[in-house]
């Protein structure tokens, strides 16, 4: 009887362990094939447009999952995952944005009229505020074109499939609005964790000197292996992103970062600065 049970739960091993064709361990945990396959939470995302494009997607999953694994050895997890009153929040800040979008770029446009028929501009900078109106004006006629599309393709969903769908794509979304929160939380933990120099990117503001010494600690503490010679690039990019010369905040770090972005009001702030930049263009 022994022997048979030492003989089931060696079969079962044998098999799970089969069942993972692995691409990459770290922290002694094997990340399999099967988790760089879409998720869910992955909306309106089009099949890749070939082989190339499906090992970038996979390159992307498993990063992913290898800081996350990392995040759960090295950090606090209260630290790294977001609270609904964060997604909430941010959620909010995202809605008054959207909302408040098409008056502001009619205010932009309605100013750049203004300019253009109270001032005379040499032809750089006539070329440059017509440009910018032509820009205005043809991004919110989009917007309001997939404003029209959203609402219609929901009242045909719900028409179609039910509530359940449409709470169903809700999920989703929120998900996805988890992800940008996380994604802020993530980088206010590495720099709780290790400190250090902080940048602005179009992405935001980054811990850079926390995301190297994060990805040091992967790579000694966690024994990183990259497993699957379609990854093994993985992190050529973001070494070389480490590599480049940043221009450096130089105020407190701790204020950019502490305290969210979507809380800051930076939004409002930059569309005040840019009818004011739009105003400090000189004219003749």
């Amino acid at each position: 009887m022994k022997y048979f049970l030492f003989f089931t739960i060696f079969i079962i091993s044998t098999y799970t362990q089969a069942q993972c064709d692995k691409v990459a361990e770290v922290f002694n945990t094997p990340i399999c094939q099967s988790e760089l396959a879409p998720s869910a939470d992955e909306l309106y995302v089009p099949k890749p447009k070939d082989n190339a494009d499906k090992i970038n997607r996979e390159k992307q999953r498993l990063g992913t999952l290898i800081k996350k694994i990392a995040a759960e050895h090295l950090l606090k997890k209260v630290d790294y995952t977001p609270t609904n009153q964060e997604i909430d929040s941010y959620i909010a800040y995202i809605n008054a944005a959207k909302s408040a979008y098409p008056h502001e770029t009619e205010d932009l446009i309605f100013t750049l009229k203004s300019l253009l028929a109270t001032y005379k501009y040499n032809s750089a900078n006539l070329k440059k505020l017509n440009e910018s109106l032509e820009n205005y004006t043809k991004a919110l006629a989009l917007d309001k074109k997939i404003a029209k599309q959203m609402k219609a393709s929901k009242e045909k969903m719900l028409k179609e499939q039910g509530e359940d769908a449409i709470k169903k794509l809700d999920a989703q979304i929120r998900a996805q609005h988890k992800n940008w929160v996380a994604r802020w939380k993530m980088n206010k933990a590495l720099f709780l964790h290790y400190g250090g120099r902080v940048i602005f990117q179009q992405a935001g503001v980054e811990p850079i000197d926390a995301f190297s010494d994060f990805y040091n600690d992967i790579k000694t503490k966690g024994e990183l292996k990259i497993i699957k010679k379609s990854y093994q690039d993985l992190f050529v990019r973001f070494e070389n992103y480490l590599a480049q010369k940043h221009r450096y905040i130089s105020d407190d770090q701790s204020q950019h970062l502490l305290t969210p972005y979507w809380q800051t009001n930076a939004h409002e702030k930059n569309h005040l600065r840019a009818i004011e930049d739009l105003k400090n263009i000189p004219h003749l």
